[in-house]
């Protein structure tokens, strides 16, 4: 009964999202001929079917039905700047016609890589490759050159890219995965540190680093502190993954939780904010290894558009708009947003969750499950979240299709906040009698 009652309401809603996106329901017909369940990404994927977007300005999205959606997803995090910001597409304009990528070596990238060597005292030396997974990938690589050792140690149910071995143990299917990327990878509970702390001594002798996510490091947890003694404790590397907490602070989460990593792994903004685009780096000791011109053989990276000239120059242009005082403005309205999430729930007396750091928000209802190889959120609790995301969508708020991470950009003000926060608290107003009847569990008693 109760979730016959469910079924009814999520109906009404899709029904609603099915009125606003005819156009975006014709796009996913003709695009699934050709494309794998006719979508870019498993990831961008909202159920009944995502909203096929036409163009962006500023903070907001404009949809193939002409639908102004306020973006809080803002490409996972990496549009800090809006969308199309005047001057990172003139530096395409101008770069394109130069050269759009080449098998040599272009000036560009050493001005590119000197903006990031200065905002990161941990980085010495870098090097540039073509998305966030491939620069985890890498950081792991030159932990284990550098160590002579095996293994790495991460968090259960923390992400950090689409390689085998860090979607182990993830939310994410495991369809595909080979056993064998098991074997060197250790998963701890989340922020549990006196199993961290055992996994790392049991297995310092062929342990080559420890990777943190920044984005779920907390002012309160000080995890990325605690690892960074483990690490020199045990005399292993601290990989620091700043793909999304880079817009914490101009050093990122180690300049915002005062934490020097030994290696560092890159992507998103970087590149401008709209290019594929990642880089890792650290201790010049360790980058040598890298280096033809200190090593007879040096650890292998290549990629064929890793350091071309336009995002390159994107990433420039990008990474000059992008200073302290922008920083401390969307990281106040951060926790603005927070502030005002917290109330929208206890306003309604539905437990929720409202925290992360800076201008990254993660939120949803219920609890935040980060670890995943604890019970994940039963699957009434995932369709509520569902509908609370195509509600807001609805609404013209276009979130993340997985709920957790919103993420600010710079056209933001408190407008846009107030104008969030009031969505919010009117979808949980429309969605309570709901999750009453169907999930009491998730009323405040």
């Amino acid at each position: 009964m109760n979730q016959d009652l469910l079924s009814a309401y999520a109906q009404e809603v899709e029904e609603k999202y099915r009125k606003m996106t005819p156009k975006s329901k014709r796009m996913l017909d003709k695009a699934k001929e050709y494309v794998a369940g006719g979508t870019r990404s498993v990831v961008s994927w909202y159920k009944p079917y995502p909203v096929w977007i036409e163009r962006g300005e500023g903070c907001c999205l404009f949809d193939v039905d002409d639908n102004k959606l306020l973006d809080h997803n803002n490409i996972y995090s990496a549009s800090l700047l809006g969308h199309c910001h005047p001057k990172v597409v003139a530096a395409i304009q101008q770069a394109a016609p130069k050269l759009l990528s080449t098998g040599g070596q272009v000036e560009i990238l050493h001005h590119w890589a000197k903006i990031l060597c200065d905002r990161y005292p941990s980085v010495e030396r870098i090097r540039p490759c073509c998305s966030g997974t491939e620069a985890v990938m890498y950081a792991s690589r030159a932990a284990r050159a550098y160590t002579s050792r095996n293994k790495i140690m991460k968090e259960g149910g923390s992400y950090h890219g689409t390689i085998d071995e860090q979607e182990v143990n993830m939310a994410t299917s495991q369809k595909g995965i080979p056993e064998h990327a098991k074997a060197d990878i250790l998963n701890v509970d989340f922020n549990d540190r006196e199993e961290t702390e055992k996994v790392v001594r049991e297995n310092k002798d062929d342990l080559a680093g420890i990777l943190v996510n920044g984005i779920l490091v907390t002012r309160e947890n000080q995890n990325l502190k605690f690892l960074r003694e483990l690490a020199d404790r045990y005399n292993t590397l601290l990989i620091v993954d700043e793909v999304m907490s880079f817009r914490y602070a101009m050093g990122g989460a180690q300049e915002y939780f005062g934490v020097t990593g030994d290696i560092s792994a890159f992507g998103k903004f970087i590149g401008g904010g709209g290019l594929g685009v990642g880089a890792f780096g650290g201790r010049e000791d360790i980058m040598r290894l890298f280096s033809p011109l200190d090593q007879e053989e040096p650890v292998h990276s290549a990629g064929t558009f890793a350091g071309n000239p336009v995002t390159m120059a994107a990433g420039i242009a990008a990474l000059n708009e992008m200073t302290p005082e922008l920083i401390d403005r969307l990281n106040a309205l951060g926790d603005l947003l927070r502030v005002g999430v917290r109330n929208a729930f206890a306003e309604m007396e539905i437990k929720g969750f409202a925290g992360g750091e800076s201008s990254l928000v993660m939120t949803r209802i219920g609890k935040l499950v980060v670890d995943t190889r604890r019970a994940p959120a039963p699957p009434l609790h995932r369709e509520i979240m569902r509908i609370f995301g195509l509600s807001l969508l609805n609404k013209k708020m276009f979130t993340p299709a997985s709920g957790a991470m919103w993420a600010l950009s710079a056209p933001m003000a408190e407008r846009e906040i107030e104008q969030t926060v009031t969505a919010i608290t009117e979808t949980l107003a429309e969605m309570k009698p709901v999750i009453r009847e169907v999930v009491p569990e998730l009323m405040v008693s």
